[in-house]
């Protein structure tokens, strides 16, 4: 009875310890925004936009630089002194480019990363879907914090 006991126990800890939330994290080691997608960090590439004033405007990408694989548990990263309103958007196709709705936004769940004072997780309150998107956030890295940073993503 001891025996299958301990057995118990020590299966029941080595599940725990594969499965703990965390052990795996991915964090970049430098300023910027990323994705975690398929258990790779990925850099995102941005293309700076409006002026802080004019973020709530709609507006049209002409070019995506970021080509992520779909995935269920895909989450953002930013890192940085990036304000408190980031937004993830969808775009529609027309003609040769993507119109992104402000009025349709996607929830996103911001959470701090332990030990990481300027880093923050974003996860997409539901899964993303295969399209193109628009991650935005106030405070671009190579532009300090005067203008809103577009990060256009689409999603294959």
């Amino acid at each position: 009875m001891l025996i299958a006991r301990t057995v118990f126990v020590v299966a029941v800890g080595a599940l725990a310890i594969n499965c703990s939330p965390g052990s795996k994290d991915l964090k970049p080691d430098h300023y910027g925004a990323f994705v975690v997608s398929r258990g790779k960090l990925i850099e995102l590439k941005h293309i700076t936009g409006l002026e802080l004033g004019k973020r709530n405007m709609n507006h049209v990408l002409s070019d995506i630089p970021n080509s992520i694989p779909a995935d269920k548990d895909a989450y953002f990263i930013t890192y940085g002194d990036v304000g408190d309103e980031p937004l993830l958007l969808p775009a529609s196709q027309e003609g040769q480019v993507y119109r992104v709705d402000v009025d349709k936004k996607l929830e996103l769940q911001i959470s701090p990363i332990k030990g990481e004072e300027k880093m923050r997780r974003l996860q997409p309150a539901v899964p993303l879907s295969v399209g193109t998107y628009d991650f935005s956030y106030d405070g671009c890295p190579d532009n300090g914090a005067d203008f809103r940073c577009y990060t256009p993503i689409q999603v294959k």
